[in-house]
């Protein structure tokens, strides 16, 4: 029998290894985030390939990191396809909306409006390397979209090698915020 890591509500299950699932809800990305750095801790071996490509220009973030991110239609991308009308606390996404577009908070400013983020060095040998960030705090990431921000605050909760090369292997991991989609 498969052991299951049980997560706020078993709405998706995935399997890590042969007896390993993971199930849980869309919204519990911490769950998940702490599911995969555990297992990444636990793992003996990863396959290194060579890597011709120049870091230059790239600073090492750290976990805990936090960074600016100027256009972030182009560099943070969304895991999931939906989201909720409305924030945990029952608060409209729309009102944030407006708070945003009307200046009544910055995202450079207010501290609940940095984003948590996984990011991966990814590219090829035609385009060159860059840096992709994949958010947690989906329904935010959409409000600020949705509100014009051009630069946002990122805390960087997952990085490293291993998740550089997770990212490029993962063929169509993430999606642009501009296709998020509402839960009905």
């Amino acid at each position: 029998m498969p052991r299951v890591w049980p997560l706020t509500c078993a709405t998706y299950t995935y399997t890590v290894d042969c007896d390993v699932q993971l199930r849980f809800h869309e919204d519990d990305w911490d769950g998940l985030r702490a599911a995969v750095t555990a297992a990444c801790a636990r793992a003996s071996a990863v396959k290194e390939e060579a890597d011709d490509s120049s870091d230059e220009g790239f600073v090492q973030s750290t976990s805990g990191e936090i960074v600016v991110v100027d256009n972030l239609a182009d560099h943070v991308l969304a895991l999931q396809a939906n989201i909720s009308r409305k924030f945990r606390n029952g608060a409209k996404l729309q009102t944030l909306v407006r708070a945003l577009r009307n200046s009544e908070v910055d995202p450079m400013t207010t501290d609940w409006l940095i984003l948590k983020v996984a990011v991966a060095k990814v590219g090829n040998r035609r385009s060159g390397r860059t840096l992709r960030y994949y958010t947690f705090d989906h329904r935010r990431l959409w409000c600020l979209y949705q509100a014009g921000c051009k630069r946002i605050r990122v805390q960087i909760a997952m990085c490293g090698g291993i998740f550089d090369e997770f990212a490029r292997k993962a063929d169509g991991l993430g999606r642009k915020v501009s296709e998020l989609d509402f839960r009905l």
